[in-house]
């Protein structure tokens, strides 16, 4: 509106004025290009920026990826070590487990107990074999956790000591 204005203002003829607006309507259609253009231009500008950043973030992603999956590897390999190592040593414990139930000396396994001077004051029972269970009559399940004056009750204090030596 304000351009019309002025254009009637000063044209001084139906002719000019037609000519004017002419020029007016060319002028405008032009500039409205330009900034089209100039907008269209940031766009694409953003939007190959954005592209290129999209890309190097999905190179580093595959670099990752690469390294998760090798990670993976190691993983996998890792645990078929370690079950294979765990049958070993589950059939080393039976093993072992049937060698010291089967054998005919009595075996018990005791926990230290010591004091705040680290001094040794009692034995607590883990565990005994079968001949163990036969030489003194105690069941593990009675005496499993239990102090030596508990399932000894007649037992000297000074045994302690001799224990801590051997």
């Amino acid at each position: 509106r304000f351009s019309d204005e002025v254009v009637h203002r000063i044209a001084p003829n139906d002719e000019i004025l037609l000519m004017m607006n002419t020029y007016k309507g060319w002028f405008y259609v032009i500039i409205t290009t330009i900034m089209l253009n100039i907008l269209i231009g940031i766009f694409v500008n953003k939007v190959e920026l954005t592209e290129k950043k999209l890309h190097e973030s999905y190179e580093e992603l595959s670099l990752v990826n690469e390294e998760l999956d090798a990670y993976v590897q190691q993983l996998t390999a890792s645990e078929k070590e370690l079950r294979a190592n765990y049958d070993i040593v589950n059939e080393s414990e039976e093993k072992y487990k049937n060698l010291v139930n089967e054998m005919h000396q009595g075996l018990a396994i005791y926990e230290a107990v010591i004091n705040e001077k680290y001094e040794y004051v009692d034995y607590r029972f883990l565990y005994a074999n079968k001949s163990h269970e036969q030489i003194t009559g105690s069941k593990n399940e009675e005496i499993s956790g239990k102090s030596i004056f508990e399932i000894f009750p007649s037992i000297e204090s000074n045994i302690i000591k001799k224990f801590a030596e051997v």
